[in-house]
Parts: C-alpha cells; structure tokens; sequence
C-alpha cells in the first residue's frame, strides 16, 4: 500500500522536510538512536516518513600553533590496538544528558561552551594554556550517523603546571612538529583519524597560501 500524498513540493522546496520534532528511541552515555519524522517527495508529493539516525555527543580537536609548529600527542589507542599521533581532543559535553536539550529542540550550540571544551581538553592533556581560540571548521561525519568534530585553533601558548589525563587515556608523549613534518605525518599515515588529517591538510594548506 502507498503512502498517502500529504501536499505537492512548492517550486524550490527541498525534496526532504522536518514535520515534528526528533524523538528518542533509545539512549546511553555518550548518544542516543533518534526517530526523525519527515516529509519525503520522490516526485510524486510529500509522504510521511521516518528516519532514524544514531547522534553522540560532539567533539573537539584542538589544533594548538606555536612557531608555526603544531602540537602533537602519541597515544595509545585501544580501537587501533597501538600508539598514534593526534592533536589533543574530546567532548564538548560531559554526557549525552547534557547534549539533549540541543538535539531536541535543534538548537545551535553557543560557541563560548565548545571552546570552553577545547580549552579544558588542551589542559588536561598537554598541560597547555593559551590566550586565543577560534573555530577553524565544524567537521560532519554523515547523515545516517551523527559526530559532529570542532576543530579549534589555540595561539599565543604558555605552559600549564598540572597534567591530569582523563581515565583511559595513555599518552606516551607530547611533542611540537613544523607545518611541513606534521603534513608528510598525514600522507605517510603516521597520524591516522581521517578527520583530523583532512582538517590538518586544509589548515596548513590554508597557512601556506
């Protein structure tokens, strides 16, 4: 049986409509699958649709600059099995609780609470403080599964005295490489998260024009 047209597509409405707010299915720690109901033409009229898609808690990478080096961490990660350089990073909200109110009502997160976050992450995991934050691109991982990343640019550096690395995390060493190493690190695969290595390409590009 065919769903029933609801109305015909206005001349430049999008074939793919919100029609109510996002509910949840089922959630844990850090996300939630999410029923999306929607109004979807396939060229004969809107239908009533659902679609679902798994949404956790968004991220930061903290892309921290000095002397035109970019700081980097040797970690062990557990999905990989082994040590991988990375930029400094985690959530911007603490639980998925947290993160709700923005999913449900589409909100727009402020910007003071992600850089916040990055500001926190770069402390706890290279005892670093620095004067300026800025966001350098808000990174989509797809519309089936949602993990937004913000990577962050932090400039005008000085040291912070206590490290306190957050459970789970082993971080064997902390290291400043120039522009051109922590480029050849991403084309060899010395650094690994195909996100950052996008965004860390696309930001030296952009230090080099």
């Amino acid at each position: 049986m065919e769903n029933k047209i609801i109305r015909q597509r206005k001349e430049g409405e999008p074939t793919i409509l919100s029609n109510g707010k996002p509910e949840i299915l089922y959630s844990g720690q850090i996300g939630a699958m999410i029923r999306l109901p929607v109004l979807l033409d396939k060229g004969k009229g809107y239908i009533e649709k659902d679609f679902q898609r798994f949404t956790r808690t968004p991220g930061t990478r903290i892309i921290a600059i000095q002397d035109n080096k970019i700081l980097l961490t040797k970690e062990f990660r557990h999905e990989l099995k082994k040590f991988d350089y990375r930029i400094p990073g985690g959530k911007v909200f603490d639980s998925f609780e947290d993160y709700l109110p923005y999913v449900l009502e589409k909100k727009v997160i402020p910007e003071e609470i992600i850089l916040e976050a990055g500001k926190k992450e770069l402390q706890e995991e290279a005892s670093i403080n620095a004067q300026d934050f800025e966001i350098f691109k808000k990174s989509h991982s797809g519309a089936s599964i949602e993990w937004d990343l913000y990577y962050i640019v932090a400039s005008d550096i000085s040291t912070f005295n206590e490290k306190t690395e957050n459970e789970g995390e082993q971080i064997e060493e902390i290291v400043w490489k120039d522009f051109n190493k922590v480029k050849e690190m991403c084309l060899n695969g010395e650094i690994l998260e195909d996100r950052t290595v996008a965004n860390l390409l696309q930001f030296i590009n952009k230090k080099d024009l």
